[in-house]
């Protein structure tokens, strides 16, 4: 793109009062990995690179690992790898998808779905592969017209050269039929990359509008890149925006990246003893703890199963594979109450200092 270009399109976006903050997206250029850097044969449901997951039927699950990886184009330094580990010949049922698990409702409201002031959008993002072939980017959101349903529309994009980095962009039309009823922090639109699916969803002619669409028509075209152990992608620079423009891609510092993905997801270490938080003993085998967050959770967020210690008059007691529950949370508050069980001998509201001991303390609210 020419500079002259950069500068016309910039100065577009500018007229329409969006010059920052106009991607919509968060992590697209894969810098935030809270979960991990590399993901074995990742099944179902298994959270990848921070705000992305996969989303595969039982077939077309753990075929591909997936990992953080340094090829990137010019202006990036990270991307998500796939690698396929597993070939798979499709069944008509079978599909294999990457998300990014969804935007909430409240940061989407000003594409105005469901109305004559609908707006337009621009899917931007850089793809690299050793295979040439045809993909699918789709939305999707549940349609209060459709009393439910999940209306969507797909673009397809083909990755024409072998072995080289390629920026692609989609536009979307207005959905001008379909609200989305989602509440304000709830999942109002997801965006969906397929990476191969069976003739139950590519053997009608794909669709042109939104709508609650049949499935042979959501992704006809779609190449199988579960073909081969030898098939690699790359992913990096994902962008949504508002319009028609693709701008160039809106860098963030990675602190901003990882307080945003916080509000989703973040974790508190282990160690030693690392971390303690002021707590009291509720009742004689549990403990109620205040926890500091880097950053307002999204919802009310889901914990695992930590090992844990209660410290009080020089001594501790121990908890062991036990699951902290939510006792207060509210929304916008930058702390949170837990109450953690799986001790004996504690004396009623005594004061004491709580907190994880192996394993780390995940707290996540991901859509």
């Amino acid at each position: 793109m020419s500079k002259a270009r950069e500068l016309a399109e910039l100065g577009a976006v500018y007229d329409s009062g969006a010059l920052s903050n106009r991607n919509m997206m968060i992590n697209g250029a894969m810098q935030v990995a809270q979960r991990g850097t590399t993901f074995t044969t990742a099944a179902n449901a298994t959270q990848l690179l921070d705000r992305f997951s996969v989303l595969a039927n039982t077939n077309g699950a753990s075929k591909i690992t997936y990992s953080q990886s340094t090829e990137a184009p010019t202006g990036f330094n990270s991307s998500l790898k796939l690698d396929v580990a597993t070939a798979l010949s499709v069944a008509a049922a079978d599909y294999h998808i990457f998300k990014y698990n969804g935007f909430e409702q409240q940061d989407i409201d000003l594409l105005n779905f469901g109305s004559s002031d609908a707006k337009q959008i621009t899917l931007s993002f850089w793809v690299k592969s050793n295979k040439t072939g045809t993909l699918a980017a789709e939305f999707q959101y549940a349609s209060t017209e459709a009393g439910g349903a999940t209306v969507e529309l797909a673009k397809t994009y083909t990755i024409n050269a072998a072995n080289t980095w390629e920026h692609k962009t989609l536009t979307w039309p207005a959905s001008t039929s379909n609200t989305s009823n989602a509440s304000a922090a709830g999942n109002g639109m997801i965006l969906y990359m397929w990476i191969a699916a069976g003739t139950n969803y590519t053997s009608g002619s794909i669709a042109t509008d939104w709508g609650v669409n049949s499935s042979t028509t959501r992704v006809p075209g779609q190449t199988n890149y579960l073909d081969s152990t030898s098939n690699e992608l790359y992913y990096t620079g994902f962008q949504l925006e508002v319009g028609t423009e693709a701008t160039p891609f809106e860098h963030r510092s990675f602190g901003d990246e990882l307080l945003r993905c916080s509000r989703y997801f973040q974790t508190i270490s282990g160690g030693s003893d690392a971390f303690t938080f002021s707590s009291k003993a509720q009742g004689t085998s549990s403990v109620d703890t205040t926890v500091t967050l880097r950053i307002p959770l999204r919802a009310s967020p889901s914990l695992n199963s930590i090992n844990s210690r209660y410290f009080n008059d020089g001594t501790y007691v121990a908890s062991s594979g036990t699951t902290p529950s939510v006792i207060q949370f509210s929304a916008n508050n930058g702390m949170i109450a837990l109450n953690c069980g799986g001790f004996s001998g504690l004396t009623n509201n005594e004061v004491g200092n709580w907190g994880p001991v192996a394993n780390e303390l995940t707290i996540d609210a991901e859509i």
